[in-house]
């Protein structure tokens, strides 16, 4: 493989013609870092929109939100795979519905 510096490629001047400080090339733009926090805050103002939807979920639905609970602390009965068999000539891939199923029918949607 050719080395990219004997056609004359640089790495230093790409960043300057960048815009950036070939001495420091990782240093974030205030642009940039304004972007960022606009970004993270609106992240926080979603989520906490998000977290007050469950709450309100929660407290409409106590038999459901005890079962929600408890299936993501993952204190249902473990599978054991070692004893699952798969058939011979059938994908994988569909064995993964009936997890999907046993949640659905837990919550009893």
């Amino acid at each position: 493989m050719a080395c990219l510096w004997r056609i004359g490629a640089s790495f230093e001047n790409t960043i300057e013609n960048l815009g950036g400080n070939p001495d420091d090339p990782f240093q974030v733009f205030p642009t940039v870092a304004d972007y960022y926090e606009k970004v993270k805050a609106s992240k926080i103002q979603e989520s906490t929109k998000c977290k007050a939807g469950q709450q309100e979920w929660e407290n409409a639905h106590p038999a459901w939100q005890k079962s929600f609970i408890t299936f993501f602390q993952e204190n249902y009965q473990k599978l054991d795979f070692e004893a699952v068999i798969q058939k011979e000539n059938i994908a994988a891939g569909p064995l993964l519905l009936p997890s999907w199923v046993t949640w659905h029918n837990m919550l009893k949607i």
